[in-house]
């Protein structure tokens, strides 16, 4: 009763592979199929289906090998990983990368195309249409379509479905008449429902004190007109920028004891005639003898022969075995550094494009500014005056000191703050 190699249990229930494990194995199967089949589920946790290979000699296994080794689910999720492990061009970063890094389902219901943008990339496509232009317009990068909150909820990366998140909910409370943010710097807000009959608001949250008429911090002792007449005018909040929530005989011994024999021949006792008939007994028995001898020699001689032509012929099997696992384990090793190699070089093509991506986000922030009203676009000015309009919220104000342009058009440049190079004072 054969043992598998490879569980070491022995039985009649046992099933090996009939004939081979592989066309190309020079063996005989050694392992039971439960064994050859813990192997193949084993490379496919690993995501590495292609390297599925015999787990005794090693040699690769195809396709027709591991559909008839395998049972039919196992084959199934064998064929969906080397699916997966496909290696495909991202039509906007221009790098190869497995299937599994793109998204399996189209990015939204109206899309009916392939999808070719990989996840990385839209998620990053995602955070820059939330950066441009708020969270109510997202589109598909191929094909323009709109997209849903659930595709925001899924591709997006979890910073930005946060930001995204507590933007839609920051538009839908500004559209309450009576919801006012703390200014105190805590990113809180409420419900003010004495309106403006009873300005001031305590945040219940931090404590702070906020004036729901002008939307700036509590101007004690002064009512709201008081503070009207001594020019506190500033409405911008600026606490809505807060940070979001973070393997090899003697043959002559029958001669001794031999005594002399007398032979008579008429009368006449001779020795001499007895010794001849002695040497003659002598020589045949040592001619049948030595001819047995020689013959038990040949014999011997053609064992020791065969044997050597057996052995040769089976150190040469070995040999050519043996040279034959070194050249599969050498192509191996040159399949697996050619394949580390990969993985360096996109690696390292990573770390040169997040360190790109890294200065061009330092550039952007170096040459914008936020929207001083809190709708989190970030402008940058080209040239002209300094008087700017926020392209996606509409608010008007000063270029160096953020000032709500309203009060310095109607009222004059003394609305600009005081170290602004417009101010009344330095003109």
């Amino acid at each position: 009763m054969v043992a598998c190699r490879g569980c070491y249990r022995r039985g009649t229930n046992l099933v090996f592979p009939s004939p081979y494990i592989s066309p190309f194995c020079l063996h005989k199967p050694r392992q039971c199929l439960d064994c050859i089949e813990k192997n193949i589920e084993l490379t496919i946790d690993q995501e590495l289906p292609k390297l599925i290979s015999c787990p005794e000699c090693g040699t690769r296994l195809d396709d027709n090998d591991v559909f008839r080794l395998a049972t039919e689910e196992l084959y199934e999720r064998y064929r969906r990983s080397i699916y997966l492990t496909e290696e495909i061009e991202c039509i906007v970063c221009i790098e190869t990368i497995p299937r599994r890094g793109f998204p399996e389902s189209p990015i939204s219901p109206v899309c009916g195309h392939e999808t070719q943008c990989c996840l990385k990339c839209l998620a990053t496509h995602l955070t820059s249409q939330l950066e441009s232009n708020g969270p109510k317009s997202f589109t598909c990068p191929q094909c323009r379509g709109a997209l849903p909150y659930a595709s925001i909820q899924r591709f997006a990366s979890p910073e930005t479905y946060a930001q995204y998140d507590k933007l839609l909910a920051r538009d839908g409370l500004a559209e309450e008449p009576n919801f006012c943010w703390c200014t105190a710097g805590c990113g809180s807000g409420q419900l003010h429902l004495e309106g403006r009959e009873n300005p001031l608001m305590i945040c219940t949250n931090c404590r702070g004190k906020t004036c729901f008429n002008h939307q700036s911090p509590w101007h004690d002792g002064l009512t709201c007109r008081e503070y009207d007449n001594l020019g506190a005018t500033s409405t911008t909040n600026d606490s809505l920028r807060t940070a979001e929530p973070k393997s090899l005989r003697n043959r002559f011994s029958s001669l001794l004891g031999r005594g002399k024999r007398n032979i008579t021949i008429g009368g006449v006792t001779r020795l001499e005639n007895a010794q001849e008939y002695r040497d003659r007994l002598l020589a045949q028995k040592l001619t049948k003898e030595d001819a047995k001898e020689e013959n038990r020699r040949r014999k011997q001689e053609a064992q020791e022969q065969k044997q050597a032509l057996e052995r040769t012929q089976a150190q040469e099997r070995r040999a050519q075995e043996e040279e034959a696992r070194r050249r599969r384990q050498a192509e191996e090793w040159r399949a697996r550094e050619e394949e580390a190699r990969k993985r360096n070089q996109l690696e390292e093509d990573r770390r040169r494009k997040r360190a790109e991506e890294a200065a061009s986000e330092s550039a952007v922030l170096s040459i914008s500014k936020l929207c001083p009203k809190g709708c989190g676009a970030r402008i940058q000015k080209n040239d002209g005056c300094d008087h700017m309009t926020c392209r996606q919220c509409g608010h008007q104000f000063c270029w160096l000191c953020f000032a709500d342009w309203g009060p310095i058009k109607n009222k004059g440049n003394d609305y600009h703050k005081f170290d602004c190079k417009y101010h009344s004072s330095k003109i």
